[in-house]
């Protein structure tokens, strides 16, 4: 008999890791994000203060795997030294895999006060009923 939550813990773990370690190099940074579900629709919210949307990609490939990576050019005064440097963006990509129940067609994002907002609709269930003959 398999240990089902054992499994699912191991998958877990060999899915973040690779994903961590399969960045295209040491300063591309991870950043955090939030998944909202609506009865309609998803919202994926990622946290880039700022990023300009002119440095910001999307690209969602064959597999359904949307990717969004970019470089922030913030521009930098006259800096002897940093006392606390909590954030900060360079490079960054973060990757979802998006379940086949969505519609990839009416998909639209925002970036706004340093959030960047893509808006997933849900495809629309469709009921057959069939004729008994």
């Amino acid at each position: 008999m398999k240990d089902f939550l054992f499994d699912e813990i191991f998958e877990e773990m060999r899915s973040t890791l690779k994903e961590f370690f399969s960045y295209k190099d040491v300063e591309t940074i991870r950043p955090p994000a939030n998944i909202k579900e609506t009865e309609n629709k998803f919202i994926v919210e990622i946290l880039l203060p700022g990023v300009k949307k002119e440095d910001v990609k999307i690209k969602i490939d064959e597999d359904n795997i949307m990717v969004v990576e970019g470089e922030s050019h913030l521009e930098e005064e006259e800096i002897v030294c940093y006392h606390r440097l909590e954030w900060s963006l360079k490079k960054f990509r973060i990757k979802f895999e998006l379940s086949k129940e969505l519609d990839l067609s009416q998909i639209a994002s925002i970036l706004k006060d340093g959030i960047l907002k893509i808006i997933i609709p849900k495809k629309e269930k469709k009921i057959i009923e069939l004729k008994i003959e």
